[in-house]
């Protein structure tokens, strides 16, 4: 699919409404099959249906961070709630993502 932006291939990783230890892996080899495909220049990461992450959620967000730019695509968060926000400032993490806030 193209890019919002850029006219890249883009892939969006939607989250369900609770990201924890019982979903976490699912979304972990869904992001695999994501980013195995070559064109792939940006992995959007879509919080619109999230009402729950917990220190599984962040651990993945990482973990895509660091899949990401090992394959030189863009990672973005989108419709990220105030709450993970909060959560990823207090982490120190908030520097490692482009980050689109809930309008």
């Amino acid at each position: 699919m193209p890019g919002e932006r850029t006219g890249e291939p883009v892939a969006v990783l939607a989250l369900p409404g609770e990201v924890d230890l019982s979903t976490a892996a699912q979304l972990r080899q869904d992001a695999r099959v994501l980013l195995e495909q070559p064109a792939i220049r940006t992995l959007v990461v879509d919080f619109s249906e999230n009402t729950f992450l917990d220190s599984t959620g962040m651990a993945l967000l990482i973990h895509l961070h660091n899949r990401t730019v090992g394959r030189q695509v863009a990672l973005r968060l989108r419709a990220v709630p105030a709450r993970v926000l909060r959560l990823l400032d207090i982490s120190g993490l908030s520097g490692f993502f482009e980050v689109e806030t809930q309008g």
